[in-house]
């Protein structure tokens, strides 16, 4: 406990390092001086600014700013703006125990009677009046301002309610979007599915006119097309594929397939025929017709079917081998790559018949969803 106008050591010896001594100031506050005072240790800390030895002093500044009485203070202490020290404090404000002023005060008494005078004197008829006036102001007062929440409060809860009823509306409207857009793209996969399956069969049959080598290739990627059922297209994704709707000449410029609604506006495709395919690109589109075409090296009939189609070698990992069985998957675009959850990665790990996990550790989807947003 401290006397009134009194000053005390904290019991605690407290060491610091790692700070800059010289940023310890003292606290000068109202009621209170705070200061650090170095304890003598047997180191030699005068070479080092970074640690300090010390003990916390208290001083009362102000001993007649309070009644009598004993006060706890709970002060804070902070050291280089890093380190704060909480002290809790007793200070003796009884008679007897504050040290007196040499200049001379007006007794607590009298100033305590000269306040009861004032008061009575105060205490009238008009006064009287005056406070009821005063008492009826802040009642009506409060009534309005009880009002004002009130009716804030229902406009509050009236918009929460026409929010929340958007909100539903909106969810609603969303997922019917969602289940019509989930159903279109299964009707799309199954589509797709079924024209594979067709392509495949004609594969098949020139097994028979291949050599060796090729037909060894080629049984390869027959294998792994057949696993394209075993994909879920409907997250994957299927590339954009229409058929020529015009014949067209080699090195065209323009290349009608009815609806380009499903093509980006320029991007890379494979045209393929009976006799073969190869890749083409273009810069922009019309309503029926791919324009700023390039690549066609020899005409092509009426219903030859383009499909985008990205150069998948640019994923690491991905060689050309490797991206003939993506495409004989119907993997055929960065985008289709990017939409790869770790449950569909899985399955093209194992559809073409890669080193377990590679997909995954190459991070094959990252890659391709940046070149996708190209």
């Amino acid at each position: 406990m401290v006397t009134a106008g009194g000053s005390a050591l904290s019991t605690e010896i407290i060491t610091l390092e790692g700070i800059n001594t010289n940023d310890i100031k003292t606290v000068s506050g109202p009621q209170f001086d705070i200061t650090v005072v170095e304890q003598i240790t047997g180191e030699d800390l005068s070479q080092d600014d970074h640690k300090i030895v010390f003990r916390l002093k208290l001083e009362d500044r102000d001993p007649d700013d309070l009644d009598e009485g004993v006060y706890e203070f709970m002060l804070t202490f902070k050291v280089a703006r890093a380190v704060h020290f909480l002290w809790l404090a007793t200070i003796d404000y009884r008679r007897g125990m504050i040290v007196e002023s040499t200049e001379p005060k007006q007794s607590r008494k009298s100033a305590e009677t000269e306040s009861s005078v004032k008061v009575d004197a105060a205490i009238s008829a008009a006064a009287l009046a005056a406070e009821r006036q005063r008492a009826e102001d802040e009642a009506r007062k409060i009534a309005s301002e009880q009002a004002k929440i009130k009716e804030a409060e229902q406009a509050k809860a009236k918009a929460a309610a026409a929010a929340a009823l958007a909100a539903t509306a909106a969810a609603t409207k969303r997922q019917q979007a969602e289940d019509e857009a989930r159903r279109a793209s299964e009707a799309e996969a199954a589509k797709r599915i079924k024209a594979m399956e067709a392509e495949l069969e004609a594969r098949r049959l020139a097994l028979e006119e291949m050599d060796a080598k090729q037909r060894k290739k080629e049984e390869e990627l027959l294998r792994v097309a057949e696993r394209a059922k075993e994909i879920d297209f409907t997250t994957l994704g299927v590339a954009a594929r229409a058929a020529v709707s015009e014949p067209v000449e080699k090195g065209a410029t323009e290349l009608s397939v009815g609806d380009t609604s499903a093509f980006e506006e320029s991007g890379s495709a494979w045209v393929q025929d009976r006799d073969g395919g190869m890749s083409i690109s273009w810069t922009g589109k019309t309503a029926s017709a791919l324009i700023g075409v390039s690549g066609l090296k020899r005409a092509f009939a009426a219903a030859a079917t383009v499909t985008a189609r990205d150069d998948l070698q640019r994923i690491k990992g991905v060689g050309p081998f490797i991206a003939e069985k993506l495409n004989m998957l119907g993997i055929t675009t960065f985008r289709q790559v990017a939409n790869m959850t770790p449950e569909l990665e899985d399955q093209v790990n194992t559809a073409i018949e890669f080193f377990p996990g590679r997909v995954r550790r190459d991070k094959w989807a990252a890659q391709a969803a940046k070149m996708a947003d190209e």
